[in-house]
Order: structure tokens, then C-alpha cells, then sequence
């Protein structure tokens, strides 16, 4: 008898129903982007209940954009305390979690296309912040837990994957009818009009609706069960099937071996396994420890001696991948792309005349942008098994083609080659896709996921301290980028493109500490396709 895991139609389910999460934190990120300048228009008398336009200036429209980053920070940050001591009732399970989280969503996409001022438009970006700082914390570990060994490293990449869909379908909406401004077209000009670009966020309240209505109909996480029921769970998303002709005595000892067929297949140290509850430290490991732990390790007694190196090294990376994969500089593309691309050309010696048709084309080639984002994003989903590139080359190819595409993008915007520009934007984001996108996502969970780490406890802790960085990364960038810009202008004839200098040495900085100090010790069971039937117990 062989137990063959494959994924069966409740796993593909399954998986969807738990990237909705991220998909509605891509579209977070950019759906403001392409709505820039509907937002910013002049208000206009109107017989409307909400206002067309709201006014925004530079300066609020940065608000209302770290808004969204800031709810994420918070909430990452809370969110380990929350499941494991405050409200372990309503946080522990992941699968509650991301209910809570699209909840949250709902509540956003709400206050947002209701918003008559960039206060309440910021409250809105608020709450949907906090709702996807919930879900990137908790869809990495969770799509880990419920993948079969053998597709792990592919299902992994399908968080990020999830994330620049997100990202598409809102740049998408900003260049249709929904993103044109009202003082542009005759049509929303009309008095009653409320301006179409309230609809974008309710399109992602809606998507958050769809994943709450979806939950009855969603397995638990493995790792949020006891060990029966996490058997049980495993073999009804991985479809495994025990051989046929077994005699009628021999059923039950049939089902002990498929169980523990089931079992063998776990990784070593792998984050579904319920049997490390039983092994949890009687010191709780915090965020709070993981710092003392980098910063003071002689300080720290809730980590066994013999266990504080790994973990230390484990943390620290998770540390550093999740900082480069913020200050490569891919969200300020994502999050200004357009108003990037409208000044490259709409240059000085451009007619005033033709600014809009400039801003019409920076709108498109910024959708085409986040389109090569997204096709980017399959190549590693074949390309991240060690037989192949694996995680470590693939962080140096991104990390190496993001620094030069930097420095290309900052000769082009200072030179107004606009198509030197826009073509370094595409290789820019389609090399961060590649790599610093999916990858720092996917090892975060195998960083401290061996056995000197194996407590559920610590791998929570050490994700959301991991994630928090994310997002405080995210919230320095986008409370700084435009600001450092414009003190760019100073230095490179009022082109702003120098800034992108600050990207190609930090890239640079990631290439060689990639090279450096990460490498990829996990078990090779995502390498072969037939690793399930190695690990499977025959008759």
C-alpha cells in the first residue's frame, strides 16, 4: 500500500479562499495610485450627497497613502500577542483570523467610498491596513501548513502571486471609466454624479464579503488542530488515496498506515506538525524576546542556550529579507508610478496642451507595469525548486537586476529619456517579481522552522516581528519617498530622478548579504515530484 498525496479540488479551494486575503492587500497598495488625480481635482457644486472630488493636496494624498501602511504595521505587530495570550479565542485559529481580517476589509472598502474628506478616506486606508497586515502575517504559514511537500516551495509563490493580482486588478480600474476625473468628461460632470471612483473600493469590500460568505465552506489549518484532525485535514486537501484490494480485515491497519503515511510526509521541523504544542517552552518566546535575543542574546532565558544561536540566525535573516524587500523602492514605483511617468513625459520643453494625453499614456504604460509584475511572478513558481534556480539564486538575480535597473531608471528620469525610463520601471518591477516578492514570504516561515526552533509560539513571534518590519519599511517609504524627491530636485535640475541612487545602493546592499549570509538548509522535498512516494510506507 502507497499513500500518494496530490492536490485534489477542496485543496485548489482551499488555497483560493486564503489568498483572497492577500488579493486584497495588492489592491490596497496600488488602488489609490491610478485615482490620484481624480482625488486631488477641485470640489464642484453639485447636488450629489458625496463630492466628486476631494481635494487632496501632496501632502494629504501621502497621508491618506501611509494610512493604509500604518493599520498594517499595528496590526502585525499586535497580532502574535493577540493569538497567543490576549484573545487566543478569536485570533488563535488562522482560519478566524482571516474571517476578522475581511471583515476588516469590509469595513474599509466601506468608509473609504464614503469618504467626504481625506481624514475619513484615511480612516478607510486605516482599517483595510489593518485587515492586511492580519492576512500577510498569517497566509504565508498558513498556505505552508496545508500544501503537500512535494508543491510547497510552487503554492508558497502563490501568495505573492495573489498579492500583484490584487495590484493589477486595482491599476486596471484606475485607467477605466471608474478612474477618470469629473472635471475631464461631460458625463461625470453631471450634478448628481458622486464620482465612479467610489466604486473601486467598495469592488474590494465586495471580494472581502465574498471570502467571509466562502468561510463555512474552508478547512482549519493543520497546525490549529489536534493531531487526528490534522491527519484527517491533510488527507482531504491532498486527495491521498490508499491502494485498493486491501481484504476486509486488513481496513483498520490499512487506515493506521495511510495515517502514518501522512505523517512521514511532514518536514522535519515542518510548521503543521501539532506535536510541538506538546513541546512549547514554558517561557513564552515574544516579539519582545526575538529583539533581546538580537540585539542582547545573554539577556534572554525564555530560549535554551543550546537553541539561541540558530534562532538568533534564523531571526536575523528574517529581519534583513523582509527590510530589503521593502527598500528595494518597488512600492514608491507601485505607489506613484503614474505620477513618476507624467512628469518623465510631460518634460519642460512638452506643450501645456499636451499634459493630459502624457498623463492618459503614463496611466497606461503604469497598468502595463503592474501587468509585467504579475506575469513575473509564474516564472519562480517553476524556478524556486533547489534542482533548478532555487530561493538563493533567485534572491541574487532580482536583487542584482533591481540595482542596475535603478541606476538606469535615475539616468533616464534626469536625462528625460522617457523610454529609457519606462523600459527601467519594467525590468525593475518584473526583477523584483522574480525574487524579493514571493521569496522573503516564502522562507519566512522555514527560517525558524527547524528543529533547535520547532515551537509554534516562536514561529508566530518570529513571523509577525518579521512582517512588522515589512511594514514599517512600507510606512518609512511611503511617508518619505515624495519628500525625498523633492529635495532631490535640488541636485539634479528639478528632475527628481536622483533619488533612485538610494535604490540601487540598497539593492546592491541585498545582493551581498544574500550572497553572504543566506542559505537554503531545509529538507528537499519540494525538489522531486516523486519526493510523496519516497516518504510514503509501502505494504
Amino acid at each position: 500500500m502507497t499513500g500518494q498525496a496530490s492536490g485534489g479540488p477542496l485543496l485548489y479551494f482551499e488555497i483560493l479562499w486564503v489568498v483572497l486575503s492577500t488579493f486584497n492587500y495588492g489592491f490596497g497598495i496600488s488602488e489609490l495610485n491610478p485615482l490620484q488625480g481624480v482625488l486631488s481635482c477641485p470640489p464642484r457644486t453639485t447636488d450629489a450627497r458625496l463630492p466628486a472630488c476631494l481635494d487632496l493636496t501632496s501632502s494629504q494624498f501621502g497621508y491618506v497613502t501611509a494610512a493604509f501602511t500604518l493599520g498594517g504595521f499595528l496590526a502585525s505587530l499586535v497580532l502574535s500577542p493577540l493569538r497567543t495570550t490576549l484573545l487566543p479565542s478569536l485570533f488563535g485559529r488562522a482560519k478566524q483570523a482571516l474571517v476578522l481580517a475581511a471583515a476588516l476589509a469590509v469595513i474599509g472598502g466601506a468608509t473609504q467610498a464614503a469618504s467626504t474628506s481625506w481624514s475619513i478616506l484615511a480612516l478607510g486606508r486605516f482599517f483595510m491596513g489593518l485587515g492586511s497586515g492580519m492576512a500577510i502575517v498569517i497566509v504565508p504559514s498558513y498556505l505552508n501548513d496545508i500544501s503537500p511537500p512535494a508543491l510547497r516551495g510552487s503554492i508558497g509563490v502563490l501568495n505573492q502571486l495573489s498579492i500583484v493580482t490584487g495590484i493589477l486588478s486595482a491599476q486596471g480600474l484606475g485607467v477605466s471609466p471608474l478612474g477618470e476625473n469629473p472635471s475631464s468628461s461631460a458625463e461625470n460632470s453631471s450634478s448628481s454624479s458622486s464620482g465612479p471612483w467610489r466604486a473601486v473600493p467598495l469592488i474590494s469590500a465586495s471580494v472581502a464579503l465574498l471570502q467571509i460568505l466562502l468561510a463555512p465552506l474552508a478547512l482549519d489549518s493543520p497546525s490549529d488542530v489536534d493531531e487526528q484532525s490534522a491527519v484527517r485535514i491533510r488527507s482531504r486537501l491532498w486527495a491521498v488515496h490508499v491502494a485498493r484490494g486491501r481484504a476486509a480485515a486488513g481496513e483498520g491497519e490499512g487506515e493506521e498506515e495511510e495515517q502514518a503515511a501522512l505523517l512521514a510526509q511532514e518536514p522535519d521541523a515542518d510548521t503543521s506538525s501539532v506535536s510541538t504544542h506538546a513541546e512549547e517552552p514554558s517561557q513564552p518566546v515574544t516579539m519582545l524576546t526575538l529583539v533581546r535575543l538580537l540585539v542582547a542574546p545573554s539577556t534572554v532565558s525564555a530560549v535554551p542556550a543550546s537553541k539561541k544561536a540558530p534562532l538568533r540566525k534564523g531571526v536575523a535573516l528574517i529581519a534583513f529579507t523582509q527590510l530589503a524587500q521593502q527598500l528595494s523602492g518597488v512600492n514608491a514605483v507601485l505607489y506613484y508610478s503614474t505620477g513618476i511617468l507624467s512628469d518623465v513625459f510631460h518634460s519642460p520643453s512638452s506643450p501645456t496642451t499636451e499634459a493630459g494625453s502624457d498623463s492618459a499614456l503614463a496611466k497606461k504604460i503604469a497598468l502595463g507595469i503592474t501587468l509585467v509584475n504579475a506575469l513575473m511572478t509564474f516564472p519562480p513558481i517553476y524556478l524556486i525548486r533547489e534542482s533548478r534556480l532555487g530561493r538563493k539564486k533567485l534572491l541574487l538575480l532580482s536583487s542584482g537586476l533591481m540595482s542596475l535597473s535603478s541606476l538606469l531608471l535615475c539616468l533616464g528620469i534626469t536625462r528625460h529619456g522617457s523610454l529609457l525610463s519606462a523600459a527601467s520601471l519594467v525590468v525593475f518591477v518584473a526583477a523584483f517579481s522574480a525574487g524579493l516578492g514571493p521569496i522573503p514570504f516564502l522562507i519566512l516561515p522555514e527560517l525558524v522552522a527547524s528543529p533547535t526552533a520547532a515551537d509554534a509560539p516562536t514561529r508566530a513571534a518570529a513571523a509577525s516581528f518579521g512582517i512588522a518590519l515589512n511594514w514599517l519599511a512600507n510606512v518609512a517609504l511611503a511617508s518619505l519617498f515624495l519628500p525625498l524627491r523633492q529635495l532631490a530636485t535640488r541636485f539634479d535640475g528639478q528632475t527628481g530622478g536622483s533619488v533612485f541612487l538610494l535604490f540601487t545602493l540598497i539593492n546592491a546592499a541585498t545582493a551581498w548579504g544574500v550572497s553572504s549570509f543566506y542559505a537554503y538548509h531545509g529538507a528537499e522535498q519540494d525538489d522531486d515530484d516523486n519526493d510523496v512516494g519516497r516518504h510514503s510506507r509501502p505494504d
